[in-house]
């Protein structure tokens, strides 16, 4: 889970609250974003050299979590 940015840029995460569940992916509530609505997911992929979800390829769906799953 993303906890912000120190102060040369890398991302800081922490473990989410609980687990994401499939009722959460089915909500749309699990967490996750993607980098053209969230312009921390394109930093962090941007950080960590993990290319955007247009690239269609396995490396774009290794991703972070932007809320704990259940919160937004």
């Amino acid at each position: 889970m993303l906890d912000g940015f120190d102060a040369a840029g890398q991302p800081r995460t922490r473990p989410p609250k609980r687990p994401v569940t499939i009722n959460d992916l089915m909500l749309h509530t699990s967490g996750l974003c993607y980098e053209f609505f969230s312009a921390d997911d394109l930093k962090y992929r941007t950080a960590k050299g993990i290319p955007t979800v247009v690239a269609c390829n396995f490396d774009s769906i290794r991703t972070v979590l932007l809320h704990d799953p259940g919160a937004a």
